[in-house]
């Protein structure tokens, strides 16, 4: 689980950060919806991932409440609420996925430490 950790903070961080330069680089709009469908999929792919594992997906946690606010969000998704919601809001989004798999792995190396005593 920890390698699967990193290599998915690694590509979100990664995937964040070209992508930011590249969409300041062009300044097109394609370069921003090519940006949010790159990082979304792979970030729904890790939320699968976790689901299906129960990696840090116990009942109210922040994970779990994560996941349920983007479930909400897809079904709402052809009313057309959720497409303007999550074009100005999608970039929070994936930096604070980011941050949740930083805090997962950092809760990982926590129980390795623990496990030395």
């Amino acid at each position: 689980m920890k390698m699967v950790k990193q290599f998915e903070l690694l590509l979100n961080v990664a995937l964040i950060l070209s992508f930011t330069f590249y969409a300041f680089l062009f300044q097109t709009m394609n370069a921003l919806f090519l940006s949010y469908f790159v990082v979304g999929s792979v970030q729904v792919f890790g939320m699968l991932v976790h689901t299906t594992k129960t990696w840090f997906t116990a009942n109210r946690s922040i994970r779990w409440f994560y996941h349920w606010i983007v479930l909400l969000l897809l079904l709402l998704f052809p009313t057309g609420f959720s497409l303007y919601f999550l074009l100005y809001t999608a970039p929070a989004f994936a930096v604070f996925y980011t941050y949740l798999c930083w805090r997962e792995l950092e809760t990982i190396k926590l129980k390795e430490l623990v496990h030395l005593k």
